[in-house]
C-alpha cells in the first residue's frame, strides 16, 4: 500500500486531491483567475505545483486559470509504479474532468515539457495553445555527436540504471533536507552567470527551496521516474499537435540539452522557436509575464471551437 503523501509545504496552500487507481492520490492547485482561460501547467524537476505560485497575481491580471498538478511521486501525488509517459494522459483527463474543463492551453516548464507535448498530441483540437520553456527534448531521437558526452551519459545511460540513479540522487536529497541553504549555494556555483543573477533575486531562494522540499517529500521517486521516461522514446505523434506553440530556449542553458530542446521545436508543427542569447535555464523567473501573456494571446485567438479528440 502506498503511504499517504505528506502535508503541503505551504500551510495555506489549497490542494485538491483526486483518488486514482492503485490506491494513489493525485494532488493539484489552481492559481490566477478561477473564471479565466484554463491553462494546465506542468512543473520541471525537481519541482511541484508550487513552481507556479509566483505566477498567481500575473495570471489573475491576465485572466488565466492555471491548473498545476503534481506528477506521481512529486509533492502531494503518490508514486505510480513503472510510470510511462502515456500514463500521464489519464491523469490529465482526470484533472480536466474534476475541474470541468474541455478546452485548455498547456504550459510545460523544463522537464514538464515532454508531458505537455504528449498531452497536446493526444487531446488535439481541445488544446488552444502551448508554451514550452527550456524544454527537455527527445534525447533518444538525437544522432551520434548531437549531444555532449555528459548529456548522453546522464540522460541516456545513467537514467536507465535505477541503482546508480538512486546512489547519485540520494546524497543530494539528504544534503538539501539537512542544509537547504548550503545546497542552494552549491547549486548556484554550477550555473552560468546569467542564471546566477536570476537565482539571487530577493525572495526567490525561499520560493525555490520550498518547492524543491515539496518535490522531494516522497524520497525523490518522482524525479527518478521522470528521468527514466526521458531516456525512453516518447512515442508521440507530433503531427497530431494542432495547437499554436511557442518555445523559448536559452542558448546558455546548462540544465537541459539545448540541441534536444531545439529539435523538439522542429518536430512540433508550426512551432515558433525563440532562441535566447545570453539566457540560461531560469530566464523565465524574470519573464513570467511575457510567457503567460503570449500564451494568453494565442489562446484568445483560438477562441472558436475546433473539432478535436474527445476527452
Amino acid at each position: 500500500m502506498n503511504r499517504q503523501p505528506p502535508a503541503s509545504a505551504f500551510s495555506s496552500e489549497m490542494v485538491r486531491e483526486l483518488n486514482r487507481p492503485g490506491n494513489r492520490v493525485l494532488g493539484f492547485c489552481e492559481y490566477g483567475d478561477p473564471n479565466g482561460i484554463p491553462v494546465l501547467a506542468f512543473h520541471g524537476i525537481p519541482g511541484t505545483r508550487l513552481m507556479f505560485r509566483p505566477a498567481d497575481a500575473i495570471a489573475a491580471r491576465l485572466g488565466l486559470r492555471i491548473i498545476a498538478p503534481d506528477r506521481p511521486g512529486f509533492g502531494r501525488s503518490t508514486p505510480q509504479p513503472n510510470r510511462q509517459l502515456k500514463d500521464w494522459l489519464l491523469e490529465v483527463k482526470a484533472v480536466l474532468s474534476a475541474c470541468g474543463v474541455e478546452r485548455f492551453a498547456l504550459l510545460g516548464i523544463s522537464g514538464g515539457s515532454p508531458f505537455a507535448t504528449a498531452a497536446a498530441a493526444h487531446f488535439g483540437g481541445s488544446v488552444t495553445a502551448m508554451a514550452l520553456f527550456g524544454p527537455m527534448g527527445p534525447v533518444t531521437e538525437m544522432g551520434a555527436g548531437e549531444l555532449a558526452w555528459l548529456e548522453r551519459n546522464f540522460f541516456l545511460r545513467l537514467a536507465k540504471m535505477p541503482g546508480a540513479l538512486y546512489a547519485l540522487t540520494a546524497p543530494a536529497n539528504a544534503l538539501f533536507h539537512r542544509a537547504p541553504n548550503l545546497a542552494y549555494g552549491l547549486f548556484l556555483n554550477l550555473l552560468p552567470e546569467c542564471d546566477r543573477q536570476v537565482m539571487c533575486a530577493p525572495g526567490l531562494r525561499e520560493q525555490v527551496i520550498l518547492d524543491v522540499r515539496e518535490s522531494l517529500a516522497q524520497g525523490g521517486e518522482g524525479m527518478r521516474a521522470d528521468l527514466r521516461i526521458y531516456a525512453q522514446p516518447w512515442d508521440v505523434s507530433y503531427a497530431a499537435i494542432t495547437a499554436p506553440t511557442v518555445l523559448w530556449q536559452g542558448l546558455d542553458d546548462t540544465i537541459v540539452p539545448v540541441a534536444a530542446a531545439l529539435r523538439l521545436g522542429d518536430l512540433i508543427p508550426g512551432c515558433t522557436v525563440q532562441r535566447l542569447n545570453r539566457a540560461g535555464h531560469f530566464w523565465i523567473y524574470d519573464h513570467i509575464e511575457l510567457v503567460l501573456k503570449t500564451l494568453c494571446d494565442i489562446a484568445k485567438a483560438q477562441s472558436n471551437p475546433v473539432d478535436g479528440q474527445q476527452l
